[in-house]
């Protein structure tokens, strides 16, 4: 009996040791996620905010050609005018070509049957 509680406080022993490592390099890991995290979310972020303001405040209206800008701004509002649809001149896609020697169907529409509970009914009695 006092042999198997030796063993049992040198196994405990040893797993608390291997704990404690296991607990110490979790927690490592963590602060190091977390610094990394910090670092490209905030820290970068902060960073490039600061370096647009300085940036903003270096670029000066006198060193811009002004005749570039024009052309730019031209450009784009060229870009911007569409000529409009004339809908009326546009050729409706539902209506059947002409057949050459006859003039009813020149204009028909086509349109899918309607169905009606009427119909509907009449063809499930077809059916049966």
């Amino acid at each position: 009996m006092n042999n198997i509680q030796k063993t049992l406080k040198k196994i405990s022993k040893t797993i608390i040791d291997h704990l404690m490592v296991i607990v110490l390099i979790l927690s490592l890991t963590l602060v190091t996620f977390v610094g990394i995290f910090l670092y490209k979310n905030f820290y970068i972020t902060i960073i490039s905010a600061k370096r647009i303001i300085v940036l903003q405040q270096e670029v000066s209206p006198a060193s811009l050609k002004q005749e570039l800008v024009n052309e730019i701004v031209k450009k784009n509002k060229e870009k911007q005018n569409i000529t409009p649809i004339n809908w009326e001149n546009l050729k409706d896609i539902f209506i059947l070509p002409a057949n050459k020697g006859d003039d009813s169907t020149a204009n028909a529409v086509i349109s899918p049957p309607i169905k009606t509970p009427e119909s509907v009914q009449s063809s499930a009695q077809v059916v049966n």
